[in-house]
C-alpha cells in the first residue's frame, strides 16, 4: 500500500504511519534553518513522538525544557487546519488532569506556523514498563488511569484520534513508603488530522475505511493497549496491508491464548467489547469503558489504584440491603457527576430513558430525560453549590436533584399519573 511504512514483526511499539502525505518525509524546523520558535523557544532535539514533527526545546528566558509540536507541513499554509491546530491547543490548555500533558503555550510562528507547547513530561514507554504481558493488577491500574485521562479530554470536546503506545509515558511518584506508577499521556492530540495520521495497529475498522476520528474510535485504541498490556502483543501484527485488513475482518486471538494461561472472562469480554468492530457496539464512552473496568476489578478482587467514579458500594448487611433496594426499586434514581455523566443508574431509571442497555458513562444531557425537562442539564451542572434539594416538574414528570457528594448528585424522577 503506497506512503505507508514497514511494520517490524514482533512488536507492542508500532510505527506512526503516513496515509497521504507523498512524500512520506519527517518534517524538522532544522530543514529550514530554524533554531527557535515563537522567538522564546530554543529547539535541542527531536523527540520520538509525533511523527518527526515534535521536539524537545528549552525556553531561552526561564531555562526550562519543554516540548513542542508544530503543525504537519502539508497544512501549513492551510487556514483552515492552522485554525483547527490552535482551537485544539486552546481546549487543551484549560484541562487540569494528573494524567494528562499539561499545554503551557501555544502560538504561531512566521516560518513554523502554529505550534504547541506542553510540560516535557519523560519515563518509561508504556509497552516498555516492565515485563509484558502484565499482571492484571498493574494493567487495571493502568488502563483506569489512561482512560480518566481520555475521559477529561473527551469531555473538552477534544478527539484523540490517534491513541498509541508511544504517545504514553509511565513516570512514578512518592505515596506514603511507596512508589506508585503514573500514566501520564503526552500529547493530547492537537494538531491530529484524520487524512495524514493515523498508526494501522490502532485504527478502528471505520478508521481503515478512512472515517474521521470519533470516541468510539479512541475507545478501539484504548482497547488495543489493554489487549497489548494483558496479552504481551498487539491483536494484530504483520504488513501493513494484512494489518489492516485484519482489523477489518479478523478477531484477535484471545487474552488467554498468548498468555498461555486461563484468563476470567469478564476480563476478556472487557477488551473484547472496546474492541468491537462497530463503533455502536462498544463502550460509550471512555467513563463506561472506566465504569466496567472496575466492575470486573470488584469481581476479581484486583488491587488497584483507584479513582473516585462515586459509585455506590456495599461494606455491611445493611448498606447491602439499601443497595438492593436502590437497584431494583420503582423509583427511577441516578448517581450524576456535576457535568452530567452518570455514574450509576438502577434498573427503573434505565427504563425511564427507554433503553435496553446500561447507560452508565452516558451524558445526561444526551438522553429523553434531558429533552422532557429542559431545566435539568442546567440545574445539575450547577449543583456543587447545591445545599437543598431541587424539584422540578414538567408535563406529568417530576424530578428530584438532591446533594450526594462534593463530587456528584442524586437524580430521582417519577411519572405521575393523572
Amino acid at each position: 500500500m503506497p506512503g505507508f511504512t514497514p511494520v517490524v514483526p514482533g512488536t507492542c511499539a508500532a510505527p506512526r504511519v503516513t496515509l497521504r502525505y507523498p512524500t512520506n518525509v519527517p518534517f524538522s524546523p532544522y530543514h529550514r534553518g530554524v533554531q527557535t520558535v515563537g522567538g522564546r523557544y530554543a529547539i535541542e532535539g527531536a523527540l520520538a513522538r509525533g511523527a518527526g514533527r515534535v521536539f524537545r526545546v528549552r525556553h531561552v528566558q526561564l531555562d526550562r525544557a519543554f516540548a513542542l509540536e508544530v503543525i504537519a507541513p502539508p497544512l501549513a499554509r492551510n487556514e483552515a487546519a492552522r485554525t483547527r491546530f490552535l482551537r485544539d491547543a486552546r481546549l487543551a490548555s484549560d484541562l487540569n488532569h494528573p494524567n494528562l500533558v499539561a499545554v503551557v503555550d501555544f502560538g504561531e510562528d512566521a516560518v513554523t506556523g502554529p505550534y504547541v507547547v506542553t510540560e516535557l513530561v519523560e519515563g518509561a514507554s508504556l509497552l516498555g514498563a516492565g515485563a509484558v504481558p502484565l499482571s492484571p493488577r498493574r494493567a487495571f491500574d493502568m488502563l483506569t488511569q489512561l482512560a480518566s485521562g481520555l475521559e477529561q479530554l473527551h469531555r473538552r470536546g477534544l478527539v484523540h484520534g490517534d491513541l498509541t503506545a508511544d504517545r504514553v509515558v509511565v513516570t512514578s511518584e512518592p505515596e506514603g513508603d511507596r512508589v506508585r506508577s503514573v500514566i501520564r499521556l503526552v500529547d493530547l492530540g492537537v494538531g491530529i488530522e484524520p487524512e495524514l495520521d493515523a498508526t494501522p495497529q490502532y485504527s478502528a475498522p471505520e478508521r481503515v475505511a478512512g472515517e474521521r476520528p470519533t470516541i468510539g474510535s479512541d475507545i478501539y485504541a484504548l482497547g488495543v493497549l489493554g489487549f497489548a498490556m494483558l496479552a504481551g502483543r498487539l491483536p494484530f501484527e504483520g504488513s501493513v496491508a494484512e494489518v489492516l485488513r485484519a482489523q477489518v475482518d479478523r478477531r484477535p486471538p484471545t487474552i488467554a491464548e498468548l498468555r498461555g494461561e486461563p484468563v476470567d472472562p469478564a476480563i476478556e469480554a472487557l477488551i473484547a467489547r472496546a474492541l468491537a468492530k462497530h463503533p455502536d457496539e462498544r463502550h460509550r464512552n471512555a467513563a463506561a469503558f472506566r465504569l466496567e473496568l472496575d466492575r470486573v476489578a470488584d469481581k476479581l478482587q484486583i488491587d488497584r489504584h483507584r479513582i473516585s467514579t462515586n459509585r455506590l458500594t456495599a461494606i455491611n448487611p445493611r448498606d447491602a440491603t439499601v443497595l438492593l433496594a436502590f437497584e431494583h426499586g420503582g423509583l427511577a434514581q441516578a448517581i450524576v457527576t456535576p457535568n452530567g455523566t452518570i455514574t450509576t443508574a438502577n434498573r427503573a431509571f434505565t427504563q425511564l430513558l427507554g433503553e435496553a442497555r446500561s447507560v452508565e458513562g452516558w451524558d445526561i444531557a444526551e438522553t429523553t430525560l434531558a429533552t422532557r425537562m429542559p431545566d435539568l442539564v442546567r440545574v445539575i451542572r450547577g449543583s456543587q453549590r447545591q445545599r437543598d434539594t431541587i424539584e422540578l416538574r414538567e408535563k406529568g414528570l417530576v424530578v428530584w436533584i438532591v446533594p450526594f457528594s462534593s463530587e456528584a448528585v442524586q437524580v430521582l424522577a417519577r411519572v405521575e399519573v393523572s
